[in-house]
């Protein structure tokens, strides 16, 4: 078995984490819609639209959080790598 290099191994992980937050912002646009739908309705004031008030808010502040851990890991050159 051939142990891959760093660079491809980060390069792999990267795609995945990348790959990982789009679904995770897609999860959050499909939520927001869905609130968005219910409000203004007598569904506002259920214990479900709370709880989706509060997913709503923690991805928005996961994605956040994922992008900047993007633009870092964007950053990184693994030393002795070729491209």
């Amino acid at each position: 078995m051939v142990k891959k290099k760093r660079h491809e191994r980060f390069d792999e992980a990267f795609t995945m984490f990348n790959t990982s937050s789009r679904q995770i912002e897609i999860i959050k646009d499909e939520l927001e819609n869905w609130k968005e739908g219910i409000e203004g309705t007598n569904l506002e004031n259920t214990n479900m639209y709370s709880e989706l008030e509060d997913a709503v808010e923690n991805l928005r502040n996961a994605c956040e959080s994922i992008n900047k851990a993007l633009d870092y890991l964007d950053e990184v050159e693994i030393p002795g790598s070729i491209k």
